[in-house]
């Protein structure tokens, strides 16, 4: 038996075009009825006479036009398109903003995923606090660590959902890592390879300000900063402030520390020439300033968001955003081979003989719908070390032990996804200044930091960062603004003759963190919906012997030790004796009980620094492309795939990593079909199962179900039996 269609084809086409010419209708008959005094059919009774005619002459013609029509309409209804992109972007934060720029610098069309809502920050965007109270809000998405240390205390890893995620909040503390880190990553990626990439991401300040000013010649300017073409904006703070008194004069006293003065910390020669590594030097910030060529102009936070994307870059049509999603799983090509998305026909895409291993689009939710997307050229992957490596997971890419016991069909066994995760121990000395300490809103306290060479740096390079934070007393790191009875005790205090300072008080902050820490820890999800909550452990031993022995707790002590030999006593150094009144944390007790009473206070005050790397490693869980092992159609580049812990600030490590993954996918995939391409969908009937272990991901884009769209075909079987 012949299809119905096919049958409609056959008696309708050849009428078609003739159904709808006027002269179709033919010699209306003549009509019985009188005419009047101007000849005209007042009531229409000869056009509805020659209608009907018609109607009845080409009766079949018609039928097989309405039989045409309801097939189509059908059609129309079962068959709906998927959205295909280029690249699709999971994760529009730190490392996803610049992806959406380089990404969409080419004619590719580029999609992004956001988890968090596009809305207005005036803090975030406007100045340089952090706007810590957010985290509270719907653009908070923190979680907490497992137990930790010997303290047992669960730390609360901030995440900001906002596009630009955490560079919206952060200090914007703004170094590369120092050469040797790079003596730790796979293959070829040495400092040297890395330096046109760092210089490719900065706007930096020696390029507008005279060599006097900077102490940055020209020549190193070009070297390690580049030109003016960068996206993000680097300023060091305004030095004529009131605020900047005490770590001028701690400079002056750098050689009694047993430090080198650097005027530009990004110069890896001096880092290299610096033979213990021990340094002292003034910070550089992530910073929009408004007159570059003016060294006191006022400066706001310098997010990716703002640099990689600022609205002329939002305003390319070939990219997307879609904010207040979720993406909950990673598509394979064997899925919809055998139909788990109905009839579509991947066009364009590589060919593969692995289809179950082949990435193609990812599920993702917003609101209370899921839907799916697919990405012609490549997944890239940029959720950061909370998003990352739980996806991957989710979507059966992890440790085989961990996906089977969790009931998850493994795609691909690779066990480096969620393992080598680090973070930068901190712990703070607070001291009592004998004089009050301002603050600003210019430089909000970020003044400058100390790198140390302690006897446990296990790499040849400084394996402690110190950072000077003046007025606000800092106990625990939860609360950058340092909430402690310590604030109480002694409250910040207006300042005359600056008008600048927000405040002043008789305390300074050395913060502590061990920038290359022993230890290293995991993040693995729990369960197979992704709404589950993952688990983040960072390896601190809860044992306190096991503790108090570790490397990263003694290199943090010799450090604590370090700054009472400097700042206390008869031996202090100048700045000491000028600056510092006593030790308030960890305190200084009877000799007996003092390293006791250090370990306490170690234990119960330790925090993150928000610093952490790892979980997709690069040249481990990838290779040196930032490709995940095991699968096809992904790469990955954000903070998760730094291999080794950079011994400052991780940001601009990242930045320099991710400019260089991101050349490399734009040369590999530079080829490739036209944008033209289109998905077809054949609407099936949802199906929990066809989500590989994933109860929650139903392969609907929106395709209408025939139940609700039989309606015009309904109307038209209708008319097609009337006639």
């Amino acid at each position: 038996m012949r299809h119905l269609s096919d049958m409609c084809m056959e008696i309708g086409g050849p009428f078609m075009t003739h159904l709808l010419l006027p002269e179709a209708l033919g010699p209306a008959p003549q009509s019985t009825a009188s005419k009047g005094d101007g000849d005209n059919d007042i009531f229409g009774i000869t056009r509805a006479v020659a209608i009907l005619h018609f109607f009845k002459q080409h009766r079949m013609t018609i039928r097989a036009v309405l039989c045409l029509l309801a097939v189509v309409s059908t059609l129309g209804q079962l068959f709906s398109r998927y959205p295909v992109y280029d690249y699709v972007v999971v994760g529009g934060g730190g490392a996803g903003s610049l992806w959406a720029a380089r990404l969409s610098e080419t004619k590719n069309t580029v999609l992004v995923l956001e988890q968090g809502p596009n809305a207005t920050c005036y803090k975030c965007d406007n100045t340089v606090l952090n706007d810590i109270d957010d985290l509270w809000t719907s653009h908070g998405n923190s979680l907490f660590t497992t137990p930790q240390g010997p303290a047992q205390r669960s730390f609360k890893q901030i995440k900001m959902s906002r596009p630009g995620g955490n560079t919206r909040i952060y200090q914007g503390v703004a170094y590369p890592a120092h050469p040797g880190v790079y003596r730790q990553y796979p293959g070829n990626l040495t400092y040297e390879k890395f330096l046109p990439y760092y210089a490719k991401f900065q706007n930096h300040y020696c390029n507008y300000l005279n060599q006097s000013i900077t102490g940055i010649s020209p020549a190193d300017c070009l070297k390690y900063h580049g030109t003016k073409s960068g996206p993000m904006g680097i300023a060091r703070p305004v030095t004529t402030y009131s605020d900047s008194a005490f770590f001028k004069a701690l400079i002056q006293s750098a050689p009694e520390f047993g430090l080198k003065y650097l005027p530009d910390a990004w110069n890896g020669a001096d880092q290299l020439n610096n033979k213990d590594g021990q340094a002292i030097f003034f910070q550089q910030h992530f910073r929009r300033v408004a007159e570059p060529a003016n060294p006191e102009s006022a400066r706001v936070r310098e997010s990716t968001w703002s640099g990689y994307t600022p609205y002329s870059v939002r305003a390319r049509k070939n990219l997307t955003y879609k904010t207040e999603t979720q993406a909950i799983r990673i598509i394979f090509r064997n899925e919809v081979n055998r139909g788990d998305f109905g009839f579509v026909l991947l066009t364009g895409f590589p060919n593969t003989n692995s289809p179950s291993t082949q990435a193609v689009g990812v599920l993702y939710q917003q609101g209370d719908q899921t839907f799916a997307v697919f990405a012609r050229k490549q997944l890239v992957l940029a959720g950061g070390v909370l998003g990352t490596p739980k996806l991957l997971q989710q979507s059966g890419v992890g440790p085989a032990d961990l996906l089977t016991s969790l009931g998850i069909p493994v795609v691909a066994n690779n066990k480096y996804i969620g393992q080598n995760v680090a973070d930068h121990p901190g712990f703070v000395s607070v001291f009592k200044a004998k004089k009050q300490l301002p603050v600003n809103l210019v430089n909000f306290g970020c003044l400058g930091t100390i790198l140390l060479t302690t006897p446990f740096a296990k790499h040849g390079y400084p394996d402690i960062q110190v950072q000077l934070f003046p007025t606000f007393p800092i106990t625990t790191f939860e609360s950058v603004a340092g909430l402690s009875p310590l604030q109480l005790q002694y409250p910040p205090s207006p300042v005359a003759n600056d008008t600048t300072a927000i405040g002043a008080a008789p305390i300074l902050n050395f913060i502590i963190c061990r920038t290359d820490p022993t230890v290293r820890g995991s993040y693995n999800i729990t369960g197979t919906q992704y709404r589950y909550t993952s688990q983040l452990d960072l390896g601190w031993s809860t044992d306190f012997g096991t503790y108090a022995g570790s490397d990263d707790y003694q290199a943090t002590r010799w450090v604590v030790n370090y700054l009472r030999g400097k700042l206390l006593g008869a031996n202090a150094t100048s700045f000491g004796k000028e600056w510092i009144e006593q030790e308030l944390v960890p305190g200084i007790v009877d000799p007996a009980g003092q390293e006791y009473n250090d370990l306490l206070a170690n234990a119960y005050n330790s925090g993150l620094t928000y610093h952490q790397t790892g979980g997709v490693d690069l040249g481990t869980a990838t290779d040196i492309y930032g490709s995940v092992k095991g699968v096809t159609g992904i790469t990955a580049c954000d903070n998760s795939v730094q291999p080794h812990p950079p011994n400052q600030n991780p940001t601009g490590a990242m930045l320099a990593l991710c400019e260089y993954v991101s050349e490399q996918l734009i040369q590999h995939t530079a080829g490739g079909p036209s944008l033209d391409d289109v998905f077809l969908q054949l609407a099936p009937e949802p199906t929990p199962s066809s989500a590989a272990g994933s109860a929650e991901a139903l392969p609907s884009s929106g395709a209408i179900p025939l139940a609700v769209s039989s309606a015009p075909f309904f109307i038209l079987s209708v008319l097609f039996f009337l006639f």
